[in-house]
């Protein structure tokens, strides 16, 4: 994106290319995915060739939430701060929800 951006200093452009590039790279996977059996090596699991895809399906959607949060940090200073407080201090929270 940043080539693209740098060479015609147009932010939709950039934005463009990089939302297909993105879309293109997803289909390659999920094709290399499901033809994982004519493939040189195919034990490899399933969910490995998968979990790069879903990590687009997760991240996609999301940075607009995220760019929200750039453009009025105060928002997001108060839970980043609680978050990482209880964290560094390992303090046990109320809830006792089994994780990982």
């Amino acid at each position: 994106m940043v080539p693209v951006y740098e060479r015609t200093r147009d932010a939709n452009l950039a934005w463009h290319i990089g939302i297909f590039a993105s879309l293109v790279s997803g289909a390659v996977q999920t094709a290399s995915a499901f033809l994982r059996r004519l493939a040189a090596a195919p034990r490899t699991p399933l969910a490995a060739l998968l979990s790069p895809l879903a990590g687009l399906a997760m991240g996609v959607p999301v940075s607009g939430l995220y760019f929200g949060i750039f453009q009025i940090p105060e928002v997001a200073l108060l839970p980043a701060l609680i978050l990482l407080t209880t964290y560094a201090s390992r303090m046990r929270l109320p809830l006792h929800i089994p994780s990982g």
